[in-house]
């Protein structure tokens, strides 16, 4: 049977990679402070449940900067340490939707949310937006291209008659 402590050890290291946080912790590290803290059994995310945070959301996933606190006092502690600009925009980043990367751990999904919303704000505007009429040639080159169908279906190059006039 596989390890559940492997398990868990290697998705909360590539879920710290990828919102840009340093992980310093092996797996006997992460297993030992889970067993200590006695809440493995009522680990995952929501409410009632348990996490391992960082103290003051700050600095490295490492031995002395972690502890096991329930989700959402995880979520409260965030906001401590933001000034009021970044607990806005904390809020309105949620209120949209949860967290965007912005590209500072993955810049293939920051360029990936760009094309999203450039997709959506064509979406959003297709009404607005004239509609598409087609190419449109000057005077000058419809009369080049009636030369050119005219000569090449005296020399026989067509196969479908154009009626050069």
């Amino acid at each position: 049977m596989r390890d559940p402590f492997r398990k868990a050890y290697t998705e909360c290291r590539f879920n710290a990679a990828a919102r840009g946080h340093a992980w310093l912790l092996t797996l006997e590290q992460f297993t030992a402070i889970w067993k200590r803290s006695r809440r493995w059994p009522m680990r995952g995310r929501g409410r009632g449940k348990y996490v391992l945070a960082r103290k003051g959301d700050r600095g490295a996933y490492r031995v002395g900067n972690v502890k096991v606190i329930l989700f959402e006092n995880n979520g409260a502690e965030k906001f401590k340490n933001m000034t009021p600009a970044q607990q806005a925009q904390s809020r309105l980043e949620s209120a949209k939707g949860g967290y965007k990367n912005k590209g500072r751990a993955r810049p293939d999904l920051a360029a990936r949310n760009k094309g999203e919303q450039q997709k959506q704000a064509i979406r959003d505007n297709w009404k607005t937006r004239a509609p598409r009429t087609g190419w449109t040639h000057s005077e000058a080159t419809k009369a080049k291209m009636k030369v050119s169908a005219a000569l090449s279906w005296q020399r026989g190059d067509r196969k479908i008659r154009v009626n050069p006039t």
